[in-house]
């Protein structure tokens, strides 16, 4: 007969039964709330920047003056922009949205299974970005642009966002590649 295991060695995070318990709770060494986190940053992008919309709707004329935030620098006047970022394909707007949601959802399983940290953070904001403007594009008909910066379209946080994310994931790609060299 095989003898019983003895009582559990207690550690500075307590009985390993209690530890393994624990395990798969957010913030007690499992994965539950780091996976969480980029989740979490791209619904507060979409957050922002609905808030953001809805601020300039609220305060600015549509197609009106540009309002001078900082002379010469930062303005905002409010455009509903039918195109991609930055006003470019001004015809395709269904099928924008339609890239849009192909794009969330191929973010969402690179995000589900990747473990690369740059990766995940870089595809956050794209995908916080691209669900802000896909929310304008069905109820709204197209994407509301209110920021202004000289010599540039206008845009609003959603680019922001997805700007910064591609540029993670361009630094990514060159970053694997090096390795791999």
């Amino acid at each position: 007969m095989r003898p019983l295991r003895g009582p559990d060695r207690a550690t500075p995070l307590g009985s390993f039964a209690l530890r393994l318990s624990l395990s798969g709770l957010p913030g007690q060494g499992g994965s539950a709330l780091k996976r969480a986190r980029p989740w979490l940053a791209a619904a507060a992008i979409v957050v922002l920047d609905q808030a953001t919309k809805a601020a300039a709707l609220r305060m600015l004329e549509m197609d009106g003056e540009a309002f001078p935030v900082i002379p010469g620098l930062l303005w905002f006047q409010l455009i509903l922009n039918t195109g991609a970022a930055f006003g470019l394909f001004q015809s395709l707007g269904p099928l924008l949205a339609l890239i849009s949601v192909i794009l969330i959802y191929a973010g969402y399983k690179i995000i589900r299974h990747e473990e690369d940290p740059l990766l995940v953070w870089s595809l956050a904001p794209i995908l916080g970005g691209a669900a802000g403007n896909l929310i304008d594009r069905v109820f709204r008909g197209g994407v509301v642009d209110f920021i202004k910066i000289p010599a540039w379209p206008l845009f609003n946080l959603a680019d922001c966002a997805i700007t910064a994310g591609t540029a993670g994931v361009i630094l990514y790609a060159l970053m694997t590649r090096r390795r791999e060299e």
